[in-house]
């Protein structure tokens, strides 16, 4: 998780940001209910690390590599039962250095949502040349072929746009064990990201 704050005219974090940080954070990690839920304890460990650590001026990024907070953080987001939906990264795409529409894959056996990402021009003409389903890292800021890395290719069937000209859909074929970089139960990668549905009482479940 990436924790942006204000910045002063000289580029440098106040005090108020670190602690307004770690406010929200302990706001986001915090879990009703008894103290002596399992989860509730291992948050507030990390919780509690990254705080004191805070308290003694160490800076924000410092404290979260030292706490591993961070990955904390992920396995919470990608496995945890908890809704902690992103509504900010619209905004962070936006700031972003690349030009970029919504892309979402689709199986076109099943009609399963695979995966949503984003492309630019250079990633769409590359997933046209390619046959692949091809997307722009907003995070990292770069081309990313889908399976480059794991094996785990999308093979493009065929690419639509929407009425407006704004998204694509990627129609493809998963030419690998499955196109998620989380695992299941069984340690093989899952074929799709939308692998949770949220209760009627605002949790999530497995599917």
């Amino acid at each position: 998780m990436k924790f942006e704050t204000a910045a002063d005219g000289a580029g440098n974090r106040s005090r108020t940001d670190d602690l307004r940080i770690t406010n929200a954070l302990l706001y986001q990690l915090s879990y009703p209910g008894d103290t002596k839920n399992d989860q509730t304890v291992l948050n507030s460990v990390f919780v509690k690390q990254f705080a004191t650590l805070i308290s003694l001026k160490i800076p924000v990024d410092l404290a979260m590599r030292v706490s591993k907070l961070p990955t904390f953080m992920s396995k919470e987001l990608e496995e945890g039962a908890e809704l902690m939906l992103d509504f900010t990264k619209l905004r962070k795409v936006a700031s972003g250095e690349a030009d970029v529409v919504p892309a979402v894959a689709q199986d076109v056996d099943s009609g399963e949502v695979i995966i949503v990402g984003y492309v630019n021009e250079l990633a769409l003409k590359t997933a046209q040349q390619e046959g692949l389903a091809t997307f722009w890292s907003t995070s990292r800021n770069e081309l990313w072929i889908k399976g480059k890395t794991s094996g785990d290719y999308l093979e493009l069937v065929e690419t639509r746009v929407n009425c407006e000209q704004n998204s694509v859909l990627y129609l493809v074929r998963l030419k690998g064990e499955g196109s998620c970089h989380t695992q299941g139960e069984d340690g093989n990668h899952r074929f799709g990201c939308y692998y949770r549905r949220i209760t009627p009482d605002g949790k999530l479940e497995f599917i």
